[in-house]
């Protein structure tokens, strides 16, 4: 990655760029959009039995491993900052090791609270999940609607940024 991440990076930038994947960005963001607008803001109980028993049927390992690979594609361009910095390392004069040191440290930094967090659950498991199942079934509690202006604004910003790189806006 450090002697090629140049090409890398075009390859990135013509793959954002790609007027299939603004399509598929406009769609994305106009289907969120809708969801925020059309959900309703409360969900009764028979609703939520329904989809917890969804929930259950999803969370086979087969389609963990399809929903991970998904996930990755998505992220990919959360990884543009970790592309950027082999960038730097590439063109900087240090000596390999140096270089594989500092990488290292990078990846160290990023890697780390997720890691915390995941070993924090696991040993708090019990005590987390049920503080937010109370969280989610307080009638005060806004979890729902969160979600939905946080899909509106992920929606709109989609959207918005697909149709002006496909040239309508």
């Amino acid at each position: 990655m450090l002697a090629g991440i140049d090409g890398l990076l075009g390859l990135a930038r013509d793959l954002a760029e790609s007027r299939t994947l603004l399509v598929g960005q406009a769609v994305a963001g106009g289907l969120l959009l809708l969801y925020a607008v059309l959900a309703p803001a409360t969900v009764d109980a028979r609703t939520r039995r329904r989809r917890d028993e969804l929930l259950r049927k999803a969370l086979r390992p087969g389609l963990l491993f399809v929903y991970g690979g998904y996930v990755t594609a998505a992220e990919l361009v959360t990884a543009l900052p970790y592309f950027a910095a082999l960038a730097l390392l590439g063109d900087a004069a240090l000596p390999f090791p140096a270089t594989l040191a500092v990488l290292v440290v990078y990846c160290l930094v990023f890697v780390t609270p997720p890691v915390g967090v995941a070993v924090l659950y696991r040993r708090r498991r019990e005590r987390i999940d049920a503080w937010v199942g109370r969280q989610g079934e307080r009638p005060g509690g806004r979890g729902r609607e969160a979600l939905l202006w946080i899909a509106g604004i992920a929606g709109f910003v989609l959207l918005s940024r697909a149709l002006a790189g496909l040239g309508v806006l």
